[in-house]
């Protein structure tokens, strides 16, 4: 009987005792996210329309470039670059705005994106205000 006791007391103080680790990492989550901030990962994937002769294919790349220095200016714009392997998707932007219908708004209206050079893919992303790439 003692032992019986003595087992069920134990598995409950393991049990209250991982209640309280779950808590506490609850609330450790919750003190981080309340320092960081959603921002908008922008992913500029392959469009279905890539097939624009060489001049009005440069035409359409320098309006995205415009584009994408217009938003930087505006301050929606935090970071944006190509990527350099073969994937399908070309580019990644960071965009801080209010929300995601805002971030895909700006975006669609992207001269690649408009002629279907590109397509837009966005995804919430959450960081800490200010951090930086090294």
């Amino acid at each position: 009987m003692r032992i019986a006791v003595s087992l069920t007391l134990t598995i409950l103080v393991l049990e209250f005792a991982g209640q309280q680790t779950t808590d506490a990492q609850e609330m450790k989550l919750k003190k981080l996210e309340d320092t960081l901030k959603t921002y908008y990962l922008v992913f500029l994937k392959t469009g279905p329309k890539r097939d624009q002769d060489s001049g009005t294919a440069a035409r359409i790349q320098a309006g995205h470039l415009a584009n994408l220095n217009a938003l930087y200016k505006e301050g929606k714009l935090d970071i944006a670059g190509p990527l350099l392997d073969s994937s399908d998707i070309l580019g990644i932007a960071v965009l801080n705005v209010k929300n995601e219908k805002e971030a895909r708004q700006l975006m669609e209206k992207d001269p690649a994106v408009v002629s279907g050079r590109l397509i837009v893919e966005v995804h919430p992303w959450m960081s800490s205000p200010g951090a930086t790439l090294r």
